[in-house]
């Protein structure tokens, strides 16, 4: 859980913006975090239990406990009261694969629709644990039972020159596909796309194979697209399916695959999404996590935020990528 807690102004006393908001965590939600990091603002672990009980008891037992905003005033923490709470969760691995979500979206779901896989399902195994209700249906036309075993193959052999034992693991992505893939959780070997020219499939399509009345109206469905790029073309004719179906969206935001891939516009691409949402939650694996509600925001947010993180060399210029999650 967390806990967003807002400074109680005096009178007369002119508001600071970075001084108002603080953000404090448990220790399960510090440690869904994208690599155990903490975020820009200050977080403290606190006690378990409820979380508005445990900002309450450490204020009384010591009022003094003093924490330090962005602008570097000191607040006291007895000043700070709970306004708001919002679980988030990584979901899948610790690199490409996983996506940090707010945990409510997760749990509330009936269904998953998950475009593009490649040959390694986390995402998906860990949305069935957390949520083992929900029906899982997976698009990607470049996987398969054949395409698992030759990428098997390849990754034994790399265990043995190497002698990995993570690539041994990816040894038997073969049994893992058969394994996972059955009962509600299913692959359709076809990709998402405006047409159904070939193997392609529509929106429309994918939510029609869902189990009837699965979801009904009003009922929630949590919606993965991850597919290089091509995310533009898919999401046409979207907006007729937000009404009937509540799906909750999460989006890779790449900009670099969209122009030089695709040939794709990004803040044209952001325009789509939020002719469907008016905000969405931008989360990163470099701490990012803000809610921003315009495409131009996203876009100038994503600009500063490359700037910054290729400055540090951490990564190439332009290789940074968002993930966006829809809200309401």
């Amino acid at each position: 859980m967390q806990i967003k807690a807002a400074r109680r102004e005096p009178p007369n006393k002119a508001r600071n913006p970075y001084a108002a908001t603080f953000c404090y965590s448990v220790s399960a939600c510090y440690h869904a975090m994208p690599n155990n990091r903490r975020p820009r603002s200050e977080t403290r672990p606190l006690p378990n239990g409820a979380a508005g009980d445990a900002l309450e008891t450490a204020s009384m037992a010591n009022p003094s406990v003093t924490v330090r905003s962005e602008s570097g005033d000191p607040v006291q923490l007895s000043d700070l009261r709970p306004v708001a709470c919002e679980p988030l969760a990584r979901i899948g691995g610790r690199n490409d694969g996983g996506y940090v979500v707010p945990l409510d979206a997760v749990t509330a779901a009936k269904a998953l629709l998950s475009f593009g896989l490649s040959h390694d399902w986390p995402f998906e195994r860990d949305f069935k644990r957390r949520n083992a209700g929900a029906i899982v249906h997976c698009y990607d036309h470049t996987v398969g039972f054949l395409t698992a075993l030759a990428y098997s193959a390849g990754q034994l052999l790399r265990a043995i020159v190497r002698l990995d034992a993570g690539h041994l693991r990816k040894a038997f992505t073969w049994a893992d596909y058969l394994l996972f893939f059955r009962a509600d959780r299913i692959h359709f070997k076809q990709r998402l796309w405006r047409d159904r020219d070939g193997i392609s499939v529509t929106i429309d399509d994918a939510f029609g194979r869902l189990p009837r009345g699965t979801p009904t109206k009003g009922t929630p469905t949590f919606v993965k697209m991850d597919i290089e790029g091509h995310e533009p073309q898919a999401l046409e004719g979207f907006s007729r399916l937000i009404g009937r179906h509540h799906p909750v969206l999460l989006v890779e935001f790449n900009p670099r695959c969209l122009v030089d891939l695709q040939r794709q516009d990004p803040l044209a691409f952001l325009k789509q999404i939020f002719a469907f949402y008016p905000r969405v939650r931008v989360t990163s694996a470099f701490e990012d996590d803000e809610t921003l509600d315009s495409a131009e925001k996203v876009m100038a947010y994503w600009e500063r935020r490359n700037r910054e993180i290729t400055a540090t060399r951490v990564l190439p210029d332009r290789m940074l990528h968002f993930d966006l999650v829809t809200l309401k």
